[in-house]
């Protein structure tokens, strides 16, 4: 490529109309920054004159908090690689400030001589304007997030209570002596209600979605106490369909553990929950083993499992093995999309094993850095 002092008349006329009538501020300056040429444009942002600019010092064009904070830093940059390119305050003539990505580059001869500076500089006011927008348009977004999350858990635990005072009372009156019409009556009242407690449940975990990782609770705990909370939840339900549920926690496995306790309360309440709702008779089995690096959770059923082409797309949401499902066994199909989401959040990950109409294993595993040694 031709170089400068080999161009024509025509592309010096080119080159110079080119640097006049750039949208971005062109400066050429001496090694100690006395100011040899500007374009319109440079003039114009800065609203300086250009006979008031030449032979004065770049240090004009920024405030004495710029020089100290910015200017003498990015210099030194320059100074070091011979170029640079970076965000640098700049002032107008009055003295307000405004932001500008501005590029100097150390012009040399042909013997590499250093010989003056280039600087291109962009006033970036409206850019950064946009970029401010844009974060308070997201904060109002995420402000707004969190008070429909709030709202719907708020909303979500009041209805617990008069759906437990339903199902407490349709309990009872299971008790009395009632006619056959009757006992219709009170299951179809008593299996709304666990439909209804299973829709507020769904709702409740969907609104820990966007929960941000770093409002994870990490706290110590009892392994064992959990487990047991855990069975002593889902007993009744067990009970009703005379499913035997218990546990093992392996000799070698820490009992007090370190980790969000919350999570991963919903995580084993899920898989435990769906073991014994897809469980028709046989047993729901719980145990807890080291796997190498991690803490392994394994919750196993004897009932109608997955199939193999299916065993993925339960983990998506609203999702549940086939369409039937969701009415024969009530349920939104989130709980398990939550459940491995929540424990990847916790460095982890959920998978499942499972042979149709003989059973299915759940899988949970987390880091063992979670335990306190």
């Amino acid at each position: 490529m031709k170089n400068i002092g080999n161009m024509n008349h025509e592309n010096l006329s080119i080159l110079k109309k080119g640097i006049e009538q750039s949208i971005d501020g062109i400066a050429i300056a001496s090694l100690d920054g006395i100011v040899t040429f500007v374009n319109e444009a440079w003039a114009k942002m800065h609203e300086i004159s250009l006979e008031n600019i030449i032979g004065n010092h770049l240090a004009q064009f920024h405030s004495e908090e710029q020089l100290q904070t910015e200017v003498i830093p990015f210099n030194e940059m320059v100074i070091k690689n011979g170029k640079h390119l970076g965000y640098v305050g700049h002032i107008k003539k009055d003295g307000t400030p405004f932001p500008s990505w501005m590029s100097v580059t150390t012009l040399v001869d042909e013997d590499q001589k250093p010989i003056g500076l280039l600087a291109v500089c962009r006033d970036i006011t409206e850019m950064k304007q946009y970029e401010e927008e844009i974060i308070k348009q997201k904060e109002r977004a995420e402000a707004a997030n969190v008070a429909k999350n709030e709202f719907l858990m708020k909303i979500s635990h009041e209805l617990r209570t008069p759906m437990n005072g339903i199902m407490g009372s349709a309990d009872l009156f299971s008790f009395s002596e009632l006619n056959d019409e009757q006992k219709i009556y009170l299951s179809m009242l008593y299996n709304s209600s666990q439909r209804m407690m299973s829709l507020i449940s769904n709702l409740l975990e969907f609104t820990m979605i966007d929960v941000k990782d770093e409002q994870k609770k990490y706290v110590s705990f009892s392994l064992e106490e959990l487990i047991k909370e855990i069975l002593n939840h889902q007993k009744p339900l067990a009970l009703k369909k005379n499913l035997p549920i218990s546990y093992e926690i392996n000799s070698d496995v820490q009992t007090i553990i370190y980790s969000d306790r919350a999570r991963l309360k919903l995580i084993l309440l899920n898989l435990v929950n769906n073991a014994i709702k897809f469980t028709k008779k046989g047993s729901v089995f719980i145990k807890i083993s080291r796997d190498n690096k991690m803490i392994r959770f394994d919750v196993k059923d004897t009932g109608i499992g997955i199939n193999k082409q299916n065993q993925q797309k339960i983990f998506d949401c609203f999702t549940q093995e086939d369409s039937s499902m969701t009415r024969q066994f009530e349920g939104l199909g989130v709980g398990l999309y939550l459940s491995r989401l929540f424990a990847r959040r916790l460095k982890g990950d959920l998978t499942v094993q499972s042979i149709p109409k003989k059973g299915s294993i759940f899988s949970l595993r987390l880091p063992n850095n979670t335990e306190i040694h």
